[in-house]
């Protein structure tokens, strides 16, 4: 992989490499500079300037009862390494450590949560002040968050210490220096009325997330205004990380983060959400998917089709760019895939639109907007921004006050 080239890398569901599969890297203007199949380690890399644009073949057949996609990365840079799916990941090795609460320690405490920044496991609760914590191989040292809970699993008090050594089998004794847990709360104020409005409320500290079940599940409603809380440790430097999901006919996703602990408030008569008012509609003279869009500007977008053209033509076509104005261009694709062309005969829908405004737009995010296999579906889009790819390190948003808006016809 050369710093002038643009590398594509294709998995399968499963996570191993796709050999085999046609790569097209075009210029700005569609003329083909390379057609290149994906080798053993399913790559496929050729020199480029920046701006052109990589599109993927569909596999022959779908997965899983799936129709084949076909996908396009526009306005790519060079040193791109650019995914379509995810690697499996490696079992990871670990080695043993015993943590400690000593007696008297957060002494009306019934429960404790043990978690750390090496910590395998998703956290560890339990009633007694010792737990045995499986620690990734590599780690040298860990930060540590403790939570003491009451009967019910309410935290009471917690401490956070950094910078311990850890080695297989050693004890680590977290102290006692438990303080109060603290508040942040968030509010939702003139919500539509026909909305369901998700938020999960999320402690992180640097990339780690001390808090192990992040706050999730609706907000109730009162004439537009409702108001979510998650009580947690106070740890310096801690934000307070917000992923609101609004369901409504098409979806939108808001996320920002502060320092914690925060009161925060997404007022939707002020916050200008971008949205999308209609479901797109494609222009087959000039290759464009266009839609119709108010609110924020937006510098990311996506569009899927839908391409019909008898019993055996029946493939979709995701394409990734930087927003333009409301429109997305498909290229015109170069003879190793011309299978995929479409023609005058095709039946040709609008599958999905998305947009986003997004902290470093485009360039940022690129990387990111295709790491999903082939059973995904075109509302994947919202995926790193979403719950599981958090804790990947795959969220958009790295710092205090930045915010992150997308929307989606589904």
């Amino acid at each position: 992989m050369q710093p002038d080239e643009v590398t594509v890398r294709v998995w399968s569901s499963s996570g191993a490499p796709v050999a085999g599969r046609a790569v097209a890297f075009l210029a700005p203007d569609d003329t083909p500079i390379a057609e290149v199949m994906t080798d053993a380690t399913g790559a496929a890399s050729a020199p480029m300037p920046d701006g052109g644009s990589v599109t993927i073949a569909a596999a022959s057949t779908g997965t899983g009862g799936l129709r084949p996609k076909l996908y396009t990365y526009l306005d790519v840079k060079n040193g791109d390494v650019l995914d379509v799916g995810s690697p499996a990941t490696t079992a990871p090795t670990t080695f043993d450590i015993t943590v400690t609460v000593p007696a008297g320690a957060a002494s009306t405490a019934q429960n404790f949560l043990f978690h750390s920044t090496c910590n395998l496991n998703a956290g560890n609760t339990t009633s007694s002040r010792q737990v045995t914590m499986k620690i990734r191989t590599g780690c040298t040292s860990a930060d540590f968050y403790v939570e003491a809970q009451d009967a019910s699993y309410r935290p009471i008090s917690s401490l956070y210490v950094t910078g311990r050594a850890v080695s297989p089998g050693a004890t680590i004794d977290v102290g006692s220096t438990f303080t109060p847990v603290v508040t942040s709360t968030f509010t939702v104020e003139n919500a539509p009325s026909f909305s369901q409005i998700t938020p999960a409320l999320d402690l992180v500290v640097g990339d780690f997330y001390p808090v192990v079940a992040p706050f999730n599940s609706p907000i109730t409603l009162t004439n537009g205004t409702g108001t979510k809380s998650l009580t947690h440790g106070s740890i310096s430097g801690a934000s307070l990380e917000k992923r609101v999901y609004i369901d409504d006919l098409r979806p939108q996703l808001y996320v920002t983060r502060n320092a914690a602990p925060d009161a925060s408030t997404l007022d939707f008569d002020t916050a200008d959400l971008p949205s999308l008012l209609d479901d797109g509609a494609w222009d087959a003279t000039t290759s464009t998917v266009s839609w119709l869009e108010i609110g924020a500007v937006t510098n990311v977008a996506t569009a899927s089709l839908r391409i019909r053209g008898g019993a055996d033509r029946d493939f979709v076509w995701m394409v990734v760019g930087p927003s333009s104005g409301g429109t997305l261009r498909f290229p015109t694709l170069p003879a190793s895939l011309s299978e995929f062309a479409i023609t005058p005969a095709d039946d040709v829908t609008v599958a999905h639109v998305g947009i986003g405004a997004l902290p470093g737009g485009y360039d940022r995010v690129r990387p990111l907007l295709l790491r999903v296999d082939d059973l995904s579906d075109s509302t994947a889009f919202f995926s790193p921004l979403q719950g599981s790819d958090r804790r990947n390190k795959l969220t958009y948003v790295s710092a205090d006050g930045d915010v992150a808006m997308l929307a989606s016809t589904n």
